[in-house]
């Protein structure tokens, strides 16, 4: 197992695992399957150039990826966003995307006082994920997403590194 910031030259193996999250999990994601799979090859390597997007490889395949949106504006400077969390269902519940969010907020809090995320009420495996890792619900957003004529409610999370 391997874990490492992906680079605009991973731009095609991140386009599959992406697209592959938006297909199968569209409740889970602000983004469609129907936009993004629109996006240009230089527009998924600006994607990664423009964020850190960490990767964790077994066997050279990319299994599950993480995206960290540190943020820049000056009174946000100390937050970063996570999204774009996935891991392939074959490898689901086998520990790995709490080793590789384990892996991104240890490199978060290096210069973030603070990582926030959603996550959709419906996915729970992902929600005790967060809450194990250290995330507090401060909220709920109410009809978050519309998918397929439904909505769905997100829970707003937060931890907080440095108070």
């Amino acid at each position: 197992m391997d874990i490492r910031l992906l680079t605009p030259d991973d731009a095609m193996l991140w386009k599959q695992i992406r697209l592959e999250a938006l297909l199968g999990f569209p409740q889970n994601y602000l983004s469609s399957y129907e936009e993004e799979q629109q996006r240009t090859p230089q527009q998924w390597q600006d994607v990664l150039s423009q964020n850190l997007i960490y990767g964790l490889f077994i066997d050279g395949q990319l299994i599950s990826s993480v995206a960290l949106s540190p943020k820049t504006l000056v009174k946000h400077q100390h937050k970063g966003e996570i999204w774009g969390v996935y891991t392939k269902p074959a490898f689901q519940g086998k520990g790995l995307a709490r080793q590789l969010m384990k892996h991104v907020l240890e490199q978060a809090q290096k210069n973030l006082s603070l990582c926030y995320l959603t996550c959709t009420t419906t996915n729970q495996g992902a929600f005790k994920i967060y809450e194990q890792l250290g995330f507090e619900t401060y909220g709920i957003e109410k009809n978050s997403i519309w998918v397929d004529g439904q909505y769905y409610d997100e829970y707003l999370m937060a931890i907080y590194f440095k108070e």
